[in-house]
Parts: C-alpha cells; structure tokens; sequence
C-alpha cells in the first residue's frame, strides 16, 4: 500500500494523476492517516457516538469487512461532509503523514478501542486501515 501511494505521488507530482473521487491524493492520503491513527491517539471529540443499533450491526460485518474491505459512499451522520480527518493536504504532506501512521500500526499495540468493533488486535487494526486505504486509494490512477 506504501509503495502504491509512492507510486501515485510520483504520478501526481509528474501531472500523470486522475481520480475520479472529490479528494486529492494529499487529502485522501492524509484522510486515512487520521483514521489510522485514532486507535493510538483516540478519537475526535467531534466524532458523534454511532447509535447502538449501527454498532451492533457493522459489528456482525467486522470478517467481512476485513476481507473484502469497505464499501464507498459511508457518511457519518453529524459530521460536516460527512467524513472527519478531511482537511486539504498537499500529496507529500498526505504521503509523510501515511507513512507514519502505518509505520506506528506495525510497531505499536493499538491503546483505543475501535468506536464501532471494540478492542481489535495490532493485526486487525493493520487490516483494517489497508482495506480503508484500499478504497480510497482505487479513486486515483497514474496514466
């Protein structure tokens, strides 16, 4: 997954990028960075409680999604746009912040619950963001 965001860094920077999302790449890389991190350093104080129901549901889908990934168009309810962790981020200051953040999943045992699935293991956690990045990641393309 590093390498790929390497690889469409590159692109963007030589002007051989399209997407076909809402985001640029610094921005989508940076997205999944924030979310990478939140089992390390909490979550948002603006991120709304998901209602019980939602939990209890997603909870059944945790083995799915962690082997066939996350599906698109996910808004989150209460929140401006729909997503957290969107600010505008120039690719190689979305591209460092990614680096770190999977660099600190491999070495460091996850220390906050996931806000829907629970305690996840380093592994899970791992999993997770990759099917994350998975998705956001498939809207970019280098020619």
């Amino acid at each position: 997954m590093l390498a790929d965001a390497g690889r469409l860094a590159a692109a963007d920077r030589d002007g051989r990028l399209e997407h076909t999302g809402n985001w640029s790449l610094g921005q989508a890389l940076g997205h999944i960075a924030g979310w990478a991190g939140t089992p390390y350093d909490g979550y948002p104080p603006n991120m709304p409680k998901p209602p019980r129901i939602i939990t209890f549901l997603l909870r059944a889908l945790k083995g799915r999604f962690l082997k066939k990934g996350v599906p698109p168009g996910i808004r989150m309810r209460g929140v401006e746009a729909g997503a957290l962790f969107k600010e505008p981020l120039s690719t190689d200051a979305g591209l460092a912040r990614l680096r770190s953040a999977f660099t600190r999943i491999r070495t460091t045992q996850p220390i906050h619950p996931n806000v829907i699935f629970g305690d996840l293991a380093r592994d899970e956690v791992e999993q997770m963001n990759l099917r994350h990045a998975e998705l956001h990641m498939s809207f970019f393309h280098a020619r």
